[in-house]
């Protein structure tokens, strides 16, 4: 079998475990559309380099539901940082937009979820010279990673 196949293979499992964990934990729908967007902008950045718009406005429309003042202070921190990487070229803006939507629905728990996934780039491109990361996969991947501490926690 090919790369392609396992790798689907891969994120099919993954897709469907997390589900199956959200349907088992009683999760929200909130909870539960929020983390398909996540792991859907992920593996679409996996594959095409871009975050989709779609997983971005349904995470901004989660999170305008779910809405509190503190995660929107978090968002424009996040926002102001993420756009000067944005303008040194180490950030897409797909990036940039995906952090500042999941920090208003998220909050303070953002910095945890970048601080993993800056670890994960770094440990699975330790040795490659590529330049473009997909980093929306890498946020993925602490999404599910964090997710999955926190239930069993």
């Amino acid at each position: 079998m090919s790369k392609k196949i396992y790798r689907g293979l891969l994120f099919s499992s993954l897709v469907f475990l997390v589900n199956l964990t959200c349907f088992i934990n009683g999760n929200s729908i909130l909870d539960f559309t929020f983390v398909n967007a996540i792991l859907f902008a992920g593996i679409v950045d996996y594959y095409k380099m871009f975050i989709p718009e779609t997983s971005v406005i349904i995470i901004l429309i989660i999170s305008l539901l779910n809405f509190d003042i503190y995660n929107l202070i978090y968002a424009l921190f996040i926002l102001f940082i993420t756009l000067v990487l944005y303008n040194t070229k180490k950030f897409g803006f797909g990036d940039v937009q995906l952090l500042a939507v999941m920090t208003l629905y998220l909050g303070f728990n953002i910095f945890y979820i970048i601080i993993l996934s800056m670890i994960l780039v770094f440990i699975f491109n330790f040795n490659r010279k590529e330049i473009k990361i997909p980093y929306g996969f890498y946020i993925m991947l602490s999404v599910v990673i964090y997710y999955f501490i926190e239930v069993i926690l």
